[in-house]
């Protein structure tokens, strides 16, 4: 805490003006804190602009890992994939969830949340075994990805000072998930295609187009 001079004492005896100003600034007087406040005002602003801006790179590899995860399993139950939800129309925006395939009797397929992803519980029956590995991988990058969205779009919605540091958290992480990407795009499609497989152009060409470095 700084000492104070009476000032009554300080009028009296002619003190230095510079003395003077102190003194009013901390009455209250001529403050440079609005200038101080509108600096933060700003620089949070760019750096939720930021956070919008990852969020959507996020949003667009959450959606490349799940069509990988269409290409490395074949259709069956307990099929790895991502979904976007709303619960019960009270979410402003849709939330990604890594789930599980499961069939119905009436020949239709529902998905279910899986809460965490285990090597010994992707599935290696029939054709699954072949991709089986890179399809855990996936679906790891996929859980982790799931994890930095959620956090991010909790720290964009309060506003708080955690964004840099939320910004952060996920540049290792694109990183990672890009290698991922490439990795196993390389692998997989190599494999199908040696075990006779058909592979499409557009999944051939399903990473084209984007920064994945």
């Amino acid at each position: 805490m700084e000492p104070e001079l009476d000032p009554e004492l300080v009028e009296a005896e002619g003190a230095d003006p510079v003395e003077v100003a102190r003194r009013a600034a901390m009455a209250g007087e001529g403050l440079a804190n609005s200038a101080y406040f509108l600096g933060l005002a700003h620089e949070a602003a760019r750096q939720a602009l930021v956070a919008a801006e990852r969020l959507r790179v996020l949003e667009e590899r959450l959606v490349l890992v799940d069509r990988m995860l269409r290409v490395s399993q074949p259709p069956v139950p307990g099929k790895l994939g991502v979904r976007w939800w709303s619960r019960r129309g009270h979410d402003l925006y849709r939330r990604p969830v890594l789930v599980s395939w499961h069939p119905l009797r009436n020949g239709r397929w529902r998905s279910r949340a899986v809460a965490q992803v285990r090597r010994d519980r992707i599935s290696r029956d029939g054709t699954a075994a072949m991709n089986a590995e890179m399809t855990y991988h996936l679906a790891l990058a996929a859980s982790r990805l799931i994890k930095a969205y959620s956090e991010l779009a909790r720290d964009l919605a309060k506003g708080g000072r955690e964004l840099n540091k939320a910004h952060a958290r996920t540049d290792a992480l694109l990183r990672s998930t890009n290698a991922t990407l490439r990795v196993s795009h390389r692998s997989v499609t190599k494999k199908l295609e040696a075990a006779g497989y058909e592979i499409d152009r557009a999944t051939m060409t399903l990473l084209d187009g984007h920064d994945l470095a």
